[in-house]
């Protein structure tokens, strides 16, 4: 599975994104994780420059752990950063603010489709 990072901050969008690279790379539960900053132009040239976190792993409970990361991370941040994850066609976004709610965690989680087989039963 695939999981796509962006981010959006008032500064230093790259020294944010990397800030948040670290964080996920030390987390035990997303040891075999791949986790790559990637840097783009839009299409055509024109537009803002896009840094994103690209991250595949092969386990849910390693999507799990990613969210809890994003979430963990953001909580230490100063307000004015949104975070935007992506699966596939699933997009949500979070920011400092919401993430101070444990309940954002779970309702994130079902929206990515993240959440673990027994979990998904009702």
């Amino acid at each position: 599975m695939n999981l796509t990072i962006e981010l959006a901050a008032p500064e230093s969008t790259g020294v944010e994104l990397e800030s948040l690279r670290e964080d996920l790379l030390i987390d035990d539960a997303l040891r075999g994780a791949t986790i790559e900053s990637r840097t783009s132009l839009p299409t055509g040239g024109m537009g803002p420059i896009t840094e994103t976190l690209l991250v595949a792993f092969t386990t849910g409970g390693a999507g799990v752990a990613v969210v809890e990361g994003v979430f963990g991370w953001l909580r230490g941040r100063p307000s004015g950063i949104t975070v935007r994850i992506s699966n596939g066609d699933r997009t949500v976004e979070v920011d400092a603010k919401s993430a101070r709610d444990p309940r954002q965690i779970i309702e994130l989680l079902r929206e990515l489709d993240l959440t673990e087989p027994k979990s998904r039963e009702k």
